[in-house]
C-alpha cells in the first residue's frame, strides 16, 4: 500500500495539546452500546478531534485494566472526494479494518465492477465475515459528507443496520447522511453528537485559548472572542493564530475592537493570512491545492528551498494553523478541511486557472518521479485531465501485471470515464487480462472485438505490434476452445514474436503456460519442456517475474504428467522465485504443486503446512487454487485430527466466490462441503449432494462433461459413492468417471487419468465386475507407480488392496508393481514408517516382529494352539495377531496369507502343503 493512501486509514495525530472534555466523552460512551454514533455538525466544530480524543481515552483506560473500555481494535478511514466511488470506498474500508485487526479474513469488494454484484449481496458477505472476528471493532468513517454515491450509502446503511455487535460505526459529517436514521432512532441504535455537544463552554473556551497562548487570555479580549465565536472551536483556533501573528493579545484586542462586524471566520482568516510573511502566504495557498503533502513536495510546487519549507511548516504547527499530521513520523500532512477550502478559494482569486493546473501538474510529476502513481493519478483526476490520467495508467500497467497487482490496476481504470477507456485499446486489453485472471472469460471476446476494431481503424502504429501480440496471446488460450490446436499454436507463436520479455513478462509467461497445456494435450510434453528450458537459458540472468512464470509453466507440465520428483524440484524453484518477487498469486500455485507432491507421498503434515498458508491471503489467490488446496486439506484435516479447522476455510472460499460473483465455482464449493461432510461423519449430507450432482450431470452436454471444470466434482462424487457403500451409486459413478478420464486423455493429464482409473476400478470391484476392475487398476498401477504416486491408491483402502492382491495372482506384467504398492499400503495403513526398498524391488517391514514369527509358523502348518505353545502366549493372542495379518495382507485364509507373504518376499518361496 502506498504511503499516502495508508495515511487515510491511520488515526490522525493531534498536533497540539488538547483538553479533556468528560461530558463529551460520556456522549461517545453512550454510543458504544449501539450500532452507530453519528457526529454531525458544520465545519470547525471539532468532530474529528473529539473522536480521536475518545479513541485515545479508550486506549488509555484499556492499558490501565478497564475491561469496559474494550474493544481494542479501532479502524479509521478519512474520506476525500476521490473516495466517492463504490470500489475505492469498499476496498479502503476493508483495508482500514484489516489494518486495525491484522489477520482478519474479509471478502474484498474490488471485483464488484468486474463481477456485477448487488451491493446488498456484498454487504451480506461482509456482515457475515464480522461474526467470526475475535474481538469487537470500532470503525470511524471521517468526513462522510463528501459522499453522494447511492451505492456507498446503500452499503453503509446495510452494514450499520445488520452488522453484528462486533462492529460499531462512528460517522462524522457536516450534515446528516441518508442512512435511514429514522429507523435507527426508533430501534434506539444510534447515538447522536451534534453542534450543542461539540460547542465549548465558557470555561472550556478559556482553557482552549490558554493552551494555545501559553498565558491566561485577557478578560476583555476573551469576552469579545467568546461572544463572537460562541464556543466554536475553529473560530477560537483562528483567533489564537491571529493573536500570534499580531504579536500579542494587546495588539490583536485593538484590531478586534475596530474590526468589521462580518462573518467571524472570514474576518479571522483574513487577519491571519494577511499578517503572514509572503513566503508563508504562498506556501499556504499553493500547498492547499494538494490533498496531502510533505516538505519535499511543498518545495517542488512552491519553488521555496526545502529548508525554508521545513521551517515554514514548523512555524505553522507552532501557530496551530490547522495542520493535521497523517503518519507516526509526521512526514505527510494536510490542512483542516474548512481551512483548506478557504485557502483554495483564496488561490482561485489570485491565480489564473492555468497556474492552478500547473501547480497540480507539477505535483503529479513529482509524485510520479517518486513512484506514488495512485496519488499522481488523483491529481490528474481532480483536474479532469483524463488523457494524462489514462496515459499514466497505461505507462504503469505492465509493472502491475508483473507483480500481479490486479485489484490496484482495476481500481485505477475504474476511475476513468467509460468514454475514455473505450477509445484506448491498451486499457481495454488491461481489462481483458483482469477478466481472465478472475474467470470472467465471457466478457473477454467483446473486449477483443473492440480492440481489433480500434486497431484496424488507427493510423498510429507506434505500439500496434505489441497490442496485436496481446490479442494473439488471448486468442491462443483456452478462453477460445472452439479454435483448433493448430490455430491456437499459431496465435501463441505470433504473440511471442511481438511481446518482448522485459516489458511483457507476465503475458509472455501466460503464453508459455498455455503452450504447456496445449502441447501436453497433443502428447508433446517433451517439446514443451525443451522450449521452456531454452527460454529459461535465454533469460537465466533474470530472477524476476518472467522467470517465475516460466517455472510455473514447467510445474504445469510436471503436474499434468504426474511426476512427483520433477514437480518437487520445479516447485521448490517456482516457490522461491514467487516469494522473492512477491507474486502472491504465483505463490498460491507453487504451494499447491508442492502440497500435492507431499500429499501423494503420504506426508500429510508437510502437505498441511504447505497448503494452509494459502488461506492467510485468500483474496489474492485464484479460486481454483483454493478449491484444489481444499480437496487435499479436507482429508488431511481428518487424518491429523483437525476436522474442525476446515469449516472456516470453506466459509472463506464461499464468501470470496460471492464477492467475485463467481457462479461457475458454486458447483466446486458444494462438492467441497459434501467432501467435508463425509469426513465429519455426515454421510447423508454427502450422499445427498452426490444424488443432486448426478441429476445435474445428466443434463449436461457430452463435451461439457469432459471439461476441466468438473474435475474435482467428479472425483469427489466417486469417492463419496464408494464411501457410502451403495452399489447403485458406485454403478452410477462409473460413466461420469470414464467421461472424466476421456477428457483427461485429451488434455494429456496423466495424473487425472490415474485418479479416475483407480476410482473406476474400485467402483467396478464393488458391483462385482472383477475383470473390468483389474483392467483399470493395472492401467493406473503401470502409469502411477513409476511416477511415485501413492496416496491416490492408498486412500481407497481395502478396495485397492483387494484388487492389487488379485493382480499379483493373475497378471505377470503388473504383478511386481502391484506387490510393491500393496506392501507399501499395508505399512502405511498400519501406521508404521514407510517400508525400506532394496535394489531388487522387494519391500520389507509391513508386519511386526511377532506377526512375522506367527506367519512363519503358519507356513509350517501349525495350529493356533501349537503356535501359542511354541511362543509361550495364549491362543487368543495368536488369534488376534492372525486377524491383523489377514487385514494387512488383505487375505481371508492362512493359505492366502502365506502365498502373499512369499510373493512379497516376507517368507521363503516354498510350497504350502495341505495338512494331512
Amino acid at each position: 500500500m502506498s504511503k499516502i493512501v495508508s495515511t487515510k486509514i491511520s488515526i490522525p495525530r493531534l498536533e497540539t495539546s488538547v483538553m479533556l472534555r468528560p461530558h463529551l466523552m460520556a456522549q461517545y460512551e453512550l454510543g458504544l452500546h449501539r450500532q452507530l454514533t453519528l457526529v454531525s455538525a458544520p465545519a470547525g466544530y471539532g468532530k474529528t478531534t473529539s473522536t480521536i480524543l475518545w479513541l485515545r481515552s479508550l486506549e488509555e483506560r484499556r492499558v490501565h485494566g478497564d475491561v469496559a473500555a474494550f474493544p481494542k481494535a479501532k479502524a479509521w478511514y478519512s474520506l476525500d472526494p476521490e473516495d466517492n466511488d463504490i470500489i475505492t470506498f469498499s476496498t479502503r474500508l476493508i483495508a482500514a479494518i484489516e489494518e486495525a485487526m491484522p489477520g482478519c479474513a474479509l471478502p474484498l469488494p474490488t471485483m464488484m465492477s468486474m463481477h456485477p454484484i448487488e451491493v446488498e449481496q456484498y454487504a451480506h458477505a461482509l456482515t457475515a465475515a464480522c461474526l467470526e472476528w475475535p474481538q469487537r471493532v470500532i470503525v470511524v468513517i471521517d468526513d462522510y459528507h463528501v459522499i453522494d454515491e447511492p451505492a456507498i450509502h446503500e452499503l453503509v446503511c446495510h452494514l450499520v443496520r445488520y452488522a453484528s455487535p462486533q462492529l460499531h460505526f462512528v460517522i462524522t459529517a457536516r450534515h446528516d447522511p441518508p442512512l435511514n436514521l429514522t429507523r435507527l432512532r426508533a430501534a434506539n441504535q444510534v447515538a447522536e453528537i451534534r453542534t450543542t455537544h461539540l460547542l465549548l463552554t465558557h470555561d472550556e473556551s478559556r482553557t482552549f485559548l490558554q493552551l494555545r497562548l501559553d498565558e491566561k487570555p485577557q478578560g476583555e479580549l476573551f469576552t469579545q472572542l467568546f461572544a463572537r465565536t460562541e464556543g466554536w472551536i475553529a473560530g477560537l483556533q483562528l483567533a489564537a493564530a491571529a493573536i500570534h501573528v499580531h504579536g500579542g493579545q494587546d495588539a490583536f484586542a485593538r484590531q478586534l475592537r475596530h474590526g468589521e462586524s462580518r462573518y467571524v471566520l472570514d474576518y479571522l482568516f483574513d487577519e491571519v493570512l494577511n499578517h503572514e510573511t509572503p513566503i508563508i502566504q504562498e506556501f499556504l495557498v499553493k500547498t492547499a491545492l494538494l490533498d496531502r503533502f510533505n516538505v519535499e513536495l511543498a518545495a517542488h510546487i512552491t519553488g521555496i528551498a526545502t529548508p525554508e519549507c521545513r521551517k515554514t511548516l514548523d512555524e505553522l504547527r507552532r501557530q496551530d494553523l490547522f495542520v493535521v499530521g497523517l503518519d507516526d513520523e509526521n512526514v505527510w500532512v494536510r490542512y483542516h478541511r474548512q481551512f483548506q477550502a478557504m485557502l483554495v478559494n483564496r488561490a482561485q482569486s489570485i491565480y489564473a486557472e492555468e497556474v492552478i493546473l500547473r501547480v497540480r501538474g507539477d505535483a503529479a510529476a513529482w509524485l510520479i518521479e517518486h513512484d506514488w502513481i495512485d496519488e499522481a493519478l488523483t491529481e490528474y483526476i481532480v483536474s479532469k485531465e483524463w488523457d494524462k490520467a489514462a496515459e499514466l495508467i497505461i505507462l504503469d500497467c505492465h509493472r502491475l501485471q508483473k507483480r500481479e497487482l490486479w485489484n490496484q490496476l482495476w481500481r485505477r481504470i475504474a476511475q476513468l470515464p467509460d468514454a475514455v477507456t473505450a477509445r484506448r485499446p491498451e486499457l481495454l486489453l488491461a481489462q481483458a487480462w483482469i477478466m481472465q485472471v478472475n474467470d470472467r472469460t465471457t466478457a473477454i471476446p467483446p473486449l477483443l472485438e473492440r480492440v481489433e476494431s480500434l486497431m484496424t481503424a488507427s493510423v498510429d502504429d507506434s505500439n500496434a505490434d505489441s497490442l496485436w501480440g496481446e490479442v494473439y496471446a488471448l486468442r491462443g488460450s483456452w478462453i477460445f476452445p472452439d479454435r483448433s490446436p493448430q490455430e491456437r499454436a499459431e496465435s501463441m507463436q505470433r504473440a511471442l514474436h511481438r511481446l518482448p520479455a522485459a516489458q511483457y513478462a507476465w503475458i509472455r509467461g501466460f503464453v508459455f503456460i498455455q503452450m504447456a497445456y496445449l502441447l501436453v494435450g497433443q502428447g508433446e510434453a517433451e517439446i514443451a519442456r525443451d522450449r521452456l528450458l531454452r527460454e529459461i537459458d535465454a533469460h537465466g540472468f533474470e530472477s524476476g517475474s518472467y522467470l517465475t512464470r516460466l517455472q510455473h509453466a514447467r510445474a504445469v507440465i510436471a503436474y499434468l504428467d504426474g511426476s512427483l520428483t520433477e514437480l518437487a524440484d520445479v516447485g521448490e524453484r517456482f516457490l522461491e522465485l514467487a516469494e522473492r518477487n512477491a507474486m502472491t498469486a504465483a505463490i498460491g500455485w507453487a504451494r499447491y504443486g508442492l502440497g500435492w507432491v507431499y500429499w501423494q507421498r503420504c506426508q500429510t503434515l508437510q502437505a498441511w503446512e504447505t497448503l494452509a498458508p494459502i488461506f492467510d491471503h485468500s483474496h489474492d489467490h485464484h479460486l481454483t487454487v483454493l478449491h484444489l488446496a481444499l480437496s487435499i486439506l479436507v482429508p488431511a484435516a481428518s487424518e491429523l485430527g483437525q476436522t474442525e479447522t476446515i469449516s472456516p476455510f470453506l466459509s472463506l472460499v464461499r464468501k470470496l466466490a460471492l464477492s467475485r460473483d463467481s457462479l461457475t465455482t458454486s458447483g466446486e464449493i458444494a462438492s467441497l462441503y459434501a467432501y467435508a461432510a463425509l469426513y465429519s461423519g455426515e454421510v447423508r449430507a454427502a450422499t445427498t449432494w452426490v444424488d443432486e450432482f448426478a441429476q445435474t450431470y445428466q443434463r449436461m452436454a457430452p463435451a461439457q462433461r469432459r471439461g476441466p471444470g468438473l474435475t474435482e466434482q467428479i472425483l469427489i462424487m466417486g469417492k463419496i459413492s464408494l464411501a457410502s457403500g451403495s452399489a447403485d451409486r458406485c454403478s452410477d459413478a462409473i460413466e461420469p468417471l470414464r467421461s472424466y478420464i476421456q477428457g483427461a486423455e485429451l488434455r494429456g493429464a496423466k495424473q487425472h487419468i490415474i485418479q479416475g482409473a483407480v476410482l473406476v476400478a474400485c467402483c467396478y470391484w464393488r458391483i462385482g465386475h472383477k475383470s473390468n476392475a483389474l483392467a483399470w487398476m493395472k492401467r493406473a498401477v503401470e502409469v502411477g507407480v513409476p511416477r511415485g504416486l501413492r496416496r491416490v491408491f492408498f486412500e481407497q483402502g481395502a478396495d485397492v488392496a483387494a484388487i492389487l492382491y488379485a493382480i499379483t495372482q493373475s497378471d505377470q506384467g503388473a504383478a511386481v508393481a502391484a506387490a510393491q504398492l500393496l506392501a507399501e499400503y499395508q505399512a502405511w495403513s498400519s501406521g508404521r514408517p514407510a517400508p525400506t526398498q532394496v535394489a531388487d524391488g522387494e519391500v520389507y517391514g509391513s508386519l511386526t516382529e511377532r506377526e512375522e514369527e506367527i506367519l512363519g509358523l503358519m507356513a509350517e502348518q501349525l495350529s493356533n494352539k501349537e503356535i501359542a505353545r511354541r511362543l509361550d502366549i495364549s491362543p487368543f493372542t495368536v488369534r488376534n495377531h492372525t486377524s491383523n495379518i489377514f487385514s494387512k495382507l488383505n487375505v481371508t485364509t492362512r493359505r492366502q496369507a502365506v502365498a502373499q507373504a512369499q510373493t512379497l518376499g516376507l517368507l521363503p518361496n516354498k510350497p504350502l502343503l495341505d495338512r494331512r
